[in-house]
C-alpha cells in the first residue's frame, strides 16, 4: 500500500502536467481562432490603403490560421481520470493489481503529452507566422502613409498628421510584441478622414474658380492693336473718347480759292464815261 500511494502520487503529478500541457493547448487554439477572426475585417478595410502584396500573403496565412485554430479547439488534448476502485488493502493480489493500473496510466501518459505539445507548437507556429505576416502589411502601412500625405496636400495638417500618427502607432505596437490591430483600424479611419476632406477641398476651390469670372487680357495696342470693342489707349494709362465719324461731305470738302489779301476795285460799268483821276492844279 506505501509503494501503491507513491505511485499514485507519481501518475497524478504526470497528470497535472498533461492538463497544463493540454490547457495551454486550448488556450493557445483560442487565442488563434480569436486572432483569425478579429483581423478578418480589418484586413478587408486595409484594401486601398496599402500594397497588395502584403495583404495577400496575410489573409493566406489567416485562413491558416484559423484552420488549425478551429481544429484544435474540436479536438482537444485527451486527458485521462485516474480513480482507484475497491481493493484489499491486506491482499497482496489485489493491490499487485491496483499497481498495475498506475503503471498502465503512467506509461501511457507520456504520448498523451508529447501529442498535446506538437499539436500546440502547430498552433503556435501558426501563429507566429500570422504575427509576421501583419509586422510586414505594418511596414507596407508605414510607407503607404508617407505617399498618400503626399498625394492629399490639399487638406489641412491635422489630416495629414493624423494618418502619419495612425501608422506609427502601428510599428511602435508591433515592435512591443502586439499585433497593431486596433492602430491599423485607426489608421484606416485616419485615411478615409483625409481623402474625405482633400476631395471636399478640392471641390470647393472648383467651385470658387467658376463662379470667379475671367479677367480680360490686356495687349500693347503698338504691338498688335486693341481688342474688338475696346477703346484706344493714350499715353498716362487714360482712355480718349472716339471722335464721331465725319460725314461725307465734311471728309470730302470742295476745292476753292484761297482768299485774296488785296483790295479789289469796284466793277466798271461801259456805259458810264471815264473818270479823269487827274488832280487839278489849284495854284492861281
Amino acid at each position: 500500500m506505501v509503494s501503491l500511494r507513491e505511485r499514485e502520487a507519481e501518475l497524478a503529478n504526470e497528470i497535472n502536467v498533461l492538463q497544463t500541457t493540454a490547457d495551454l493547448y486550448a488556450a493557445s487554439a483560442s487565442e488563434g481562432l480569436a486572432l483569425a477572426e478579429a483581423s478578418a475585417p480589418v484586413l478587408a478595410g486595409l484594401r486601398g490603403n496599402v500594397d497588395a502584396a502584403p495583404l495577400d500573403t496575410a489573409e493566406a496565412s489567416r485562413t491558416a490560421l484559423q484552420q488549425s485554430a478551429a481544429a484544435a479547439l474540436a479536438a482537444p488534448a485527451a486527458v485521462p481520470v485516474y480513480e482507484r476502485g475497491q481493493i484489499d488493502e491486506k491482499s497482496l493480489t489485489s493491490v499487485g493489481r491496483a499497481l498495475d493500473d498506475v503503471r498502465l496510466a503512467r506509461e501511457a501518459l507520456p504520448e498523451l503529452v508529447a501529442d498535446a505539445r506538437q499539436q500546440r507548437t502547430q498552433v503556435v507556429a501558426a501563429i507566429q507566422e500570422f504575427q509576421m505576416a501583419l509586422a510586414a502589411v505594418g511596414a507596407a502601412i508605414e510607407a503607404e502613409a508617407v505617399k498618400i500625405v503626399q498625394t492629399a496636400d490639399a487638406a489641412d495638417s491635422s489630416y495629414r498628421s493624423a494618418v502619419t500618427d495612425a501608422a506609427a502607432r502601428v510599428k511602435a505596437t508591433q515592435q512591443a510584441g502586439g499585433d497593431g490591430l486596433a492602430d491599423m483600424q485607426s489608421y484606416v479611419v485616419a485615411v478615409d478622414a483625409l481623402r474625405t476632406e482633400n476631395t471636399r477641398v478640392l471641390a470647393l476651390r472648383a467651385e470658387e474658380d467658376a463662379r470667379t469670372p475671367s479677367q480680360p487680357s490686356t495687349r500693347n495696342p503698338s504691338a498688335g492693336g486693341s481688342s474688338p470693342g475696346s477703346s484706344p489707349t493714350v499715353p498716362g494709362g487714360s482712355e480718349s473718347t472716339p471722335s464721331p465719324s465725319p460725314s461725307p461731305s465734311e471728309s470730302n470738302p470742295l476745292p476753292s480759292d484761297p482768299p485774296s489779301t488785296e483790295p479789289t476795285d469796284p466793277p466798271v460799268d461801259p456805259s458810264e464815261p471815264p473818270v479823269d483821276e487827274t488832280i487839278p492844279d489849284e495854284t492861281p
